[in-house]
C-alpha cells in the first residue's frame, strides 16, 4: 500500500538553519510477499518478506530505491531433497530483486540485522528451537549468496558495503533514510548531540564515524538495467490493501491478539487458515476518497475528520496540511458538500413565489 516516511523535526530544523531545501516526507509502497506450502491438503505460511519502494515519484536521496525491512520464516517447508529452504527463499529474493529491476528501482538496501533471542519479527511464537536466530556474520553470508546468485544472472552489477556505497558523498543529504531504518534515527541523534549552527562537513563526518561502526549491518546492491528491447514493467502497481498485511507491525500484532502461533505444524496450519480467511473476508478499508493515494487505510500520516460524515481523509489527498487544519473551524469533505449545495438549490428552487 502507498505510505509516506516523515522527515524527522530535527533534521528539517537543520536544513532550514543552513537554508538547504529538503523533503519533508518520502512517499513508498509497502508491499508484503508471503510464501505458501500445502501440506497434507492445508496452506501453510512459510515465508514473508516486507520491502519499502521508493518509486520515481520520490524526491532524492531516496528516488528509485528499495528497501528490503524484514525477512522471515518458519522451517516446516517440506522438500525432496530435504533440507532446501535456503533455495527456495534465495529464489525468490533474486526473482524479486529482477522484478524490481524491471521496473526501474536502481539500488536495493538490505538490513542484515538477525532479531535478538525472544524478539520476534514477523511470526508470532515460532518453535523453542527457532527463537535463537543465527548471527549476524552467518545472516550476512546467507545475503551475500544470494546476492551472487542474483549477479550471476546478470540483475545485479555490484554489491557494497556502507562505507563502500557513501565514501565519496559531500552532504549528509545524500544518505537515503527509510522508515524504521537507522539513520532515520542516527542522524537527529547526532544532531541532539551537537551545536545547531554544526557545519555540513563536521555532520557527515561524525555521520561517516557513525556508519563505520555499523558497516556489516547493511548491503547496498545495485541493479543492473533491464536487456535492450525487453519490456519494462510500470513501477505503479494497483494496490492491494488490507490491514491485517499492509505493515509487519499490524501482522504481528494481529497475530498476537488472534494467538496465531507458529510453534508448531499443527498451529501453523491452523493460524494461517485463519489469516487467509481475515486477507479475503475482512472489508477493504475505506477511508479517504476513491482516489486514494494510500490504499484508503490508515497508515500513521496526517488525516482529517469530516465533521458531518465522521470519515478520515488523508490531508495530502484533499489538499487539507495539518497547519490548515488547525485554523478551520469546521471541516466538511467535497462529497458532503456537494450533498448541502443540491440541498441549498432544491430549497431554493421549492421556496413560494
Amino acid at each position: 500500500m502507498k505510505t509516506a516516511s516523515p522527515t524527522s523535526e530535527a533534521l528539517l530544523r537543520y536544513f532550514r538553519y543552513h537554508n538547504v531545501e529538503y523533503p519533508k516526507e518520502f512517499p513508498y509502497c509497502s508491499n508484503a510477499l508471503m510464501a505458501f506450502q500445502n501440506i497434507d491438503g492445508q496452506d501453510v505460511l512459510l515465508f514473508a518478506l516486507y520491502v519499502q519502494e521508493y518509486g520515481q515519484d520520490c524526491p532524492e536521496p531516496n528516488r528509485n530505491r528499495v528497501y528490503v525491512s524484514y525477512l522471515d520464516s518458519v522451517r516446516y517447508f517440506k522438500s525432496t531433497p530435504a533440507n532446501s529452504r535456503t533455495t527456495l527463499y534465495h529464489a525468490m529474493l533474486v526473482g524479486y530483486l529482477e522484478h524490481a529491476r524491471q521496473r526501474g528501482f536502481q539500488k536495493v538496501h538490505i538490513w542484515v540485522e538477525p532479531p535478538k533471542p525472544g524478539d520476534e519479527y514477523i511470526f508470532f511464537a515460532r518453535p523453542l528451537e527457532e527463537r535463537f536466530p543465527m548471527g549476524r556474520e552467518k545472516l550476512h553470508e546467507w545475503y551475500h549468496r544470494m546476492v551472487t546468485k542474483a549477479q550471476e544472472a546478470g540483475i545485479v552489477l555490484q554489491s557494497n558495503g556502507l562505507m563502500e556505497e557513501f565514501r565519496d558523498i559531500r552532504s549528509v543529504c545524500e544518505i537515503p533514510c527509510f522508515h524504521g531504518d537507522l539513520w532515520e534515527t542516527t542522524l537527529p541523534q547526532i544532531l541532539q548531540r551537537s551545536d545547531p549552527s554544526i557545519s555540513e562537513q563536521e555532520l557527515l563526518r561524525l555521520t561517516l564515524e557513525e556508519m563505520n561502526k555499523f558497516e556489516d549491518h547493511f548491503m547496498v546492491a545495485t541493479l543492473g538495467c533491464p536487456p535492450f528491447g525487453s519490456m519494462m514493467t510500470p513501477q505503479e502497481q494497483t494496490p492491494i490493501s488490507n490491514a491485517i498485511t499492509n505493515f509487519r507491525e499490524a501482522f504481528l500484532g494481529e497475530s498476537q491478539v488472534n494467538h496465531w502461533q507458529f510453534t508448531s505444524l499443527q498451529f501453523a496450519k491452523y493460524s494461517t487458515m485463519m489469516m487467509l480467511h481475515c486477507l479475503h473476508t475482512r472489508p477493504k478499508p475505506t477511508y479517504c476518497i476513491p482516489q486514494c493515494k494510500r490504499g484508503r487505510a490508515e497508515d500513521d500520516t496526517f488525516m482529517i475528520c469530516c465533521d458531518d460524515c465522521d470519515n478520515w481523509f488523508h490531508g495530502d489527498c484533499v489538499g487539507v496540511t495539518k497547519q490548515e487544519a488547525d485554523s478551520i473551524g469546521r471541516y466538511s469533505c467535497d462529497s458532503c458538500r456537494q450533498k448541502k449545495d443540491d440541498l441549498t438549490q432544491e430549497n431554493f428552487l421549492n421556496m413560494p413565489l
